[in-house]
């Protein structure tokens, strides 16, 4: 079924999807994309997991390093982690972050 929409949203060529999925560590998420996906074919789809950002992207505004993720047209996207996250770990100043103040 998935397939299916997969390959109409390839052919119609008009726009992308994306799925964000967010839960707390070692709820799931990856073995969800894993079975969730398995009938798609993989090379239009992307998955992209958001780590601590780098330097470069700490250089930009926080939705950055997403933007240049989303999927383009005919492609499936998957976020493993929303990028509203970006909002706390980027904007929490460095010496609360190590003080254990801010969990």
């Amino acid at each position: 079924m998935l397939s299916a929409l997969q390959e109409k949203l390839y052919a119609q060529d008009r726009c992308g999807a994306l799925v964000v999925l967010q839960a707390l560590d070692a709820a799931g998420k990856d073995g969800v994309i894993k079975h969730v996906m398995s009938g798609v074919n993989p090379q239009g789809c992307d998955v992209h997991a958001f780590k601590s950002p780098s330097n470069e992207e700490l250089n930009h505004d926080y939705l950055w390093r997403t933007q240049k993720c989303i999927p383009e047209r005919g492609k499936i996207g998957i976020f493993n982690r929303s990028y509203y996250e970006e909002v706390l770990v980027v904007r929490v100043p460095p010496h609360l972050a190590k003080s254990g103040e801010v969990a």
